[in-house]
């Protein structure tokens, strides 16, 4: 799975074409919802790559984009967010009790440590909302706009552009398809491994 020591609890997989190899845009102003925010409410931002790290500033609103041939690994506190590569995010919102990533192409996997009631970590894509409590999970953007999420083990809950949610279990993987068609399949070991592999910078 992944060289770093990590709870057992969540990891999340999305997409997003990037074109440069590690990329961090600040806002010239921060939104609303963390501007208001003490710097200690604030996850802490640092991005890996196989070549370093780097930290980003607590509050900023940060762009993340993987090189076609490079993974990056994004460090939110104690959870994990691993791109594949030509993928790109956003965390548009760094508060620790409502933390909110945005997949705008390309694939992920995020390790999320449980979270204590009240907290939330959602990803974002396309309309749709994936919200975790503590899981492993992977999401998949594909550029007709269709979304694959698939749950390893825990619990998410997804939410439709018009409204309608969806919950998912250990081991499923429910396909969007458009116009509203869902497909429910049980998840095979080798979409178990691909989710895990973002989460590794030396996976091929």
């Amino acid at each position: 799975w992944n060289n770093h020591r990590r709870h057992p609890c969540a990891f999340a997989g999305v997409t997003a074409s990037a074109a440069a190899a590690l990329l961090w845009l600040p806002t010239l102003r921060p939104p609303p919802t963390q501007a208001s925010l003490p710097t200690a409410q604030l996850v802490q931002i640092r991005l890996e790559t196989l070549s370093g790290t780097r930290s980003i500033p607590p509050g900023t609103d940060t762009l993340v984009a993987a090189a076609p041939h490079e993974r990056v690994v994004a460090h939110l506190d104690s959870h994990l967010v691993g791109l594949a590569p030509a993928s790109r995010i956003r965390v548009v919102d760094a508060n620790r009790d409502a933390l909110r990533v945005r997949l705008d192409s390309g694939a992920l996997s995020a390790s999320v440590d449980p979270l204590r009631a009240g907290q939330s970590f959602t990803v974002m894509a396309n309309g749709y909302e994936v919200r975790v409590v503590g899981t492993l999970f992977g999401v998949q953007l594909d550029p007709n706009g269709e979304l694959d999420v698939a749950l390893v083990h825990g619990r998410v809950e997804v939410t439709t552009p018009d409204g309608a949610r969806e919950v998912l279990t250990a081991d499923e993987r429910l396909h969007f398809a458009r116009g509203g068609v869902v497909q429910r399949t049980t998840l095979s070991q080798n979409e178990q491994g691909q989710v895990a592999a973002r989460l590794r910078l030396d996976a091929g």
